[in-house]
């Protein structure tokens, strides 16, 4: 009987504990994972050129009602997923989103930090009480930060400072690309000073990113490089309090032994949509439903949320959404893989 892996409370959590299992040349099978990512608002208060919308000013503001999030996750959670809810800014008019935050043991929410300097008394007491105890930030290197975002990076700095003086858990995210790869120890020693709690690394290849800065994509030399930044950035003793965390999109860990280069050897490391060991969905606002959101071309599209009534069900069309990336096998990840040959050639 296949029993399935618990909620974890993060994404990170939850990837880190199949890689170990799957990890395991003697896995037999018995666990069975369920993973999904619902994105239930673009409406955000900012137009970053790394965002999932491409720093697009027309993008459509689509965005469930909490009556239908709340009833898409109810179905999620009674199928056994472990839903990620996705809000793109945490604007006031979303804040009863909370509820679902908590009722899916989501314990981390992402912000682009505008909303806290302004309205921080009010909304940090609710991140408490829908027990919210990580705060995410993106920071990018100094020179870069404005063009990218649009935003002063001192209120960016300022947001992050916020979060850690009133005892939030405090992630920042660093998206590299290949004008950001040489200032990575710059920035973890700004953060260092700063005690953030985790620094994730983020490789710009996902949704409509080639449109503005296909040039400053990674390709597999500079990931190369990135994995040994990251080795000299784990070894220092000067880091030593922070956690480290990398997006899959840059494939497995080549250093050491770990639990991602573990499960690369037995080829389980991309999670990627339904089969045989779990299901790993993405959903849009849109109600279609990718196999990650990696790859959210309309090719990838495996589904749909359909409305019957009151009601809400997933209905899949089977697509096989593997054929569009030639010699794909699990042992990378699926976006990277389709980014670097379809893109990048």
């Amino acid at each position: 009987m296949q029993k399935n892996i618990e909620n974890l409370g993060s994404r990170k959590n939850f990837r880190n504990t199949v890689h170990e299992v799957l990890g395991d040349e003697n896995e037999s099978g018995e666990i069975f994972y369920k993973y999904a990512m619902v994105w239930m608002s673009r409406k955000c208060n900012s137009r970053c050129k790394y965002c999932y919308q491409d720093g697009d000013p027309e993008a459509n503001n689509a965005s469930w009602s909490y009556e239908k999030a709340d009833k898409v996750t109810s179905l999620l959670l009674d199928d056994g997923y472990h839903v990620q809810p996705l809000i793109n800014e945490w604007l006031p008019e979303f804040w009863n989103f909370l509820e679902l935050m908590k009722k899916c043991q989501w314990n981390e929410i992402t912000t682009n930090g505008l909303i806290l300097l302004s309205r921080h008394q009010e909304f940090f007491p609710l991140l408490r009480e829908y027990e919210i105890s990580d705060i995410r930030h993106t920071l990018f290197p100094k020179g870069i930060h404005e063009e990218m975002t649009g935003r002063d990076r001192e209120k960016s700095l300022r947001a992050i400072q916020l979060s850690k003086e009133h005892g939030f858990r405090t992630i920042v995210n660093y998206v590299v690309t290949t004008e950001t790869l040489p200032h990575i120890v710059e920035v973890c020693d700004e953060l260092a000073d700063m005690e953030v709690d985790e620094i994730q690394f983020m490789n710009l290849i996902y949704l409509g990113r080639s449109k503005s800065k296909k040039n400053e994509l990674l390709d597999m030399q500079y990931i190369n490089k990135f994995w040994d930044t990251w080795k000299l950035l784990s070894e220092n003793p000067k880091y030593e309090r922070i956690e480290f965390d990398f997006q899959a999109n840059f494939g497995p860990n080549p250093h050491g032994d770990n639990v991602s280069k573990r499960a690369a050897k037995q080829s389980r490391f991309c999670l990627a949509g339904k089969n045989e060991r779990g299901h790993f969905i993405y959903i849009t606002p849109e109600d279609d439903i990718y196999p990650c959101f990696l790859l959210s071309d309309p090719k990838f599209k495996i589904g749909k949320i359909i409305e019957n009534g009151n009601n809400y069900s997933l209905e899949y069309n089977d697509a096989d959404w593997i054929k569009h990336i030639p010699s794909f096998n699990r042992s990378h990840c699926a976006g990277t893989q389709y980014i670097t040959r379809a893109i990048l050639s």
